[in-house]
């Protein structure tokens, strides 16, 4: 393959084939499948042939998640046999043009589940313009899961098994971005994050509840963790049944008709402004991480407010709804380069929305967003393995199943088949704190959004 097209993202790649028609289950290469499909299609499948099986399975995932907007329209005679030195073939330069050729603006109109929600919540908004679409995308997706079941019961589960928590994240990070600059952003921030605050300690102490019981521990230490997870059920489902699932004769969720009319009242100006307020408010965060030291040797006010600070800028880039796309060719800082080839590159977080509605995408190095990424994911994973031991402590404690602190967090590593040292939190969280600044991560991150 051509390096033009190996330097795209799968996610770009996959937008090319989707506007062919070309389905998911071609790139399995079943030779009676690619037959079936246009000239013009079957050599762009056939012209990916250079790609490894990993890299290959990572543009077919993307293409299944591929959303309904069409990509940047490719002619059949651009991909037509060449003849002349190296005999007929597939006409490679013009498919590398067609591959790196930005998609066009889509003529079509809204989604459909943004159309869904603004009929229903803001039927007098008529053209809310780009910036609050975002607004609009991260909302629909919430209120669709709010209307999965009607019964409050039923439906924290289904809150739970499609990890909405996520979801609610994504507008928190939202309405977090843009307090300063709307103030109904910051009068609703609060409702939102008491519902993702409800969905993360239901979450937590399930999980707790499930990891105990799968590795044996006692009765009594799971009955206590059940009680907490019943408790943290009991809270989320007081939330949702009070402020979020849908009712009244217009069966609208309350905390969603609050939070749209007052931002859809919002003066958001243009999208050339909002661009610069994206550009300089992720900066500044970026910027205000860089200049200040956290001590790794403090667990709250150094390592989990550092993954605090961090965490935030996937979620205002996730929640831009494809203001920010990523690329794989702009690598800026050698010692990250190498990220392209690690797993987290392939991770679903890494595969950024593309939006054909952006006039002006913000463009990130991958590489250095990769990095990024998988310091947040190993800052998480101190985290979580300090949350397993304070929670499972504290149960053994609760429970009488331990009489002392060092005895219950003696019993929870042998419980969970470790050793001491794997619960240490210090030198692993100050070796990724040390990296981030010897590559200088935080502050080419920064430069990446004021210059993208």
């Amino acid at each position: 393959m051509g390096l033009a097209v190996k330097a795209q993202s799968p996610s770009d790649i996959a937008r090319q084939l989707h506007s062919l028609g070309v389905p998911p289950e071609a790139l399995t290469r079943p030779e009676s499948l690619q037959k079936t499909l246009p000239p013009q299609a079957r050599k762009l499948v056939e012209a990916l042939s250079g790609f490894s099986s990993e890299e290959l399975g990572a543009v077919r995932k993307a293409l299944k998640q591929e959303s309904t907007h069409s990509g940047a329209a490719v002619k059949a005679e651009n991909f037509a046999p060449r003849a002349g030195v190296g005999g007929a073939g597939v006409n490679r330069f013009a498919l590398h043009a067609a591959l790196d050729k930005k998609p066009a603006a889509s003529s079509e109109g809204l989604p459909k589940d943004v159309q869904k929600l603004m009929k229903l919540y803001l039927p007098d908004v008529k053209e809310p313009g780009r910036p609050m679409e975002r607004l609009l995308a991260a909302a629909a997706r919430i209120d669709t899961l709010l209307r999965a079941e009607t019964d409050p019961k039923k439906l924290i589960d289904v809150l739970s098994e499609h990890d909405a928590r996520r979801n609610v994240f994504q507008l928190e990070g939202f309405l977090k971005l843009y307090k300063g600059r709307l103030d109904s952003a910051g009068e609703h921030l609060g409702a939102v994050k008491t519902l993702e605050d409800a969905l993360g300690h239901f979450a937590v102490s399930r999980n707790m509840t499930e990891l105990a019981q799968k590795q044996g521990a006692p009765a009594s230490v799971v009955k206590e963790l059940k009680k907490t997870e019943t408790t943290a059920r009991a809270h989320l489902q007081e939330v949702v049944e009070k402020d979020w699932i849908p009712q009244g004769k217009n069966d609208k969720s309350p905390a969603l008709k609050s939070l749209l009319k007052d931002l859809a009242s919002e003066d958001w100006g243009s999208y050339k402004k909002d661009h610069k307020f994206i550009e300089s408010s992720v900066g500044d965060h970026l910027h205000k991480m860089e200049t200040r030291h956290y001590d790794m040797r403090q667990l709250d006010s150094g390592i989990h407010e550092l993954r605090r600070h961090m965490r935030w800028v996937p979620l205002y880039i996730e929640a831009l709804d494809g203001k920010v796309q990523l690329s794989e060719t702009h690598n800026p800082v050698a010692a990250m380069r190498g990220a392209l080839d690690t797993p987290m590159a392939q991770h679903q977080n890494a595969q950024l929305t593309l939006n054909d509605r952006e006039e002006s995408p913000i463009r990130l190095s991958k590489a250095t967003y990769v990095t990024y990424l998988q310091a947040v994911e190993d800052l998480g994973q101190i985290k979580d393995n300090g949350e397993q031991m304070h929670l499972l402590s504290d149960a053994y404690l609760a429970s009488g199943a331990a009489k002392t602190a060092p005895e219950a967090r003696a019993a929870v590593t042998k419980l969970l088949g470790k050793k001491p040292e794997d619960f240490e939190l210090e030198k692993p969280a100050k070796k990724i704190y040390d990296h981030m600044r010897e590559v200088g991560l935080l502050n080419a991150l920064r430069k990446d959004f004021l210059d993208g």
